[in-house]
């Protein structure tokens, strides 16, 4: 007798195999993703900090983007991972425009710089020396959407970026 098709052992090896299969390859794409996102934190704030050298280099202090810790972060409120942000307009963005630092293209962080003169003390734990102007850059971000934010930091004086969560 001639039988066509597949039986239902052959039908369910199948589903078996793509089952392995996507549990493997769905855990790998997800790092992968937050990989990419988490790489323009650094980029980026390498970006600021060049910035920071050259606005002081021409005006022999680094550029006070927030007056604070914090302060006048872009983009105004932190984006979603799943939901990148643009960079608001020339003209909107107050200090920022000083500093003329502006991203390729949406981004998945919240920034913010600001910066202080030796008689002006840096941040607690910040650990500047007292002697000299310094500036911070920090880059906030929720890459996974469960609410952990990691959070990246360049200072003045350091070519280090430095990362921490909040888990």
């Amino acid at each position: 007798r001639n039988r066509e098709g597949f039986t239902l052992i052959e039908l369910l090896i199948v589903v078996v195999i793509i089952g392995v299969l996507s549990a493997i390859a769905i855990p790998a794409f997800n790092s992968y993703r937050m990989r990419a996102r988490a790489g323009e934190a650094p980029a980026f704030l390498a970006e600021i900090a060049q910035r920071q050298e050259a606005y002081r280099s021409e005006f022999g202090t680094y550029c006070n983007v927030g007056v604070n810790e914090g302060g006048n972060p872009l983009p105004t409120s932190l984006p979603a991972p799943h939901a990148p942000v643009m960079w608001p307009a020339p003209g909107s963005r107050g200090n920022w425009d000083h500093l003329g630092v502006e991203p390729d293209g949406p981004v998945y962080f919240q920034y913010s710089t600001w910066s202080g003169t030796p008689e002006n003390a840096a941040a607690a734990g910040r650990n500047f020396p007292g002697d000299d102007f310094w500036f911070v850059a920090q880059a906030i971000g929720d890459l996974d959407g469960i609410g952990d934010q990691v959070t990246f930091e360049a200072y003045s004086g350091y070519n280090q970026i430095y990362c921490s969560s909040d888990r």
